[in-house]
């Protein structure tokens, strides 16, 4: 995830801050706002990408090729990266439907 922080830091087109990094990082420019229409998508392929890395996962342990332990933990690195993907998706508009 390094290299979207950085992709999204060296955009020199618009008014800018230093990153933590040292790069450049885009702000709002005055009465614009950045847009966010991608991140749906984006959420949608970082899903993907773990589900891929599952398989891999489930294909090593019939493979022998790590111990169980070592890939439970993997898994369950990706049960907290999937869930923490799934609540980040859930905005304004999961709780006006729930009344909120």
């Amino acid at each position: 995830m390094g290299g979207i922080v950085t992709s999204r830091c060296s955009d020199a087109k618009t008014t800018s801050s230093r990153c933590s990094d040292g790069k450049e990082q885009p702000e709002k420019e005055e009465g614009k706002e950045l847009s966010p229409s991608f991140l749906p998508r984006y959420r949608q392929l970082l899903l993907e990408l773990v589900a891929v890395q599952r398989r891999e996962l489930s294909q090593m342990r019939h493979d022998k090729i790590f111990s169980d332990e070592l890939l439970r933990s993997k898994e369950f690195e990706l049960d907290l990266e999937e869930a923490r993907f799934r609540k980040t998706g859930k905005g304004k508009s999961d709780s006006k439907s729930n009344g909120g």
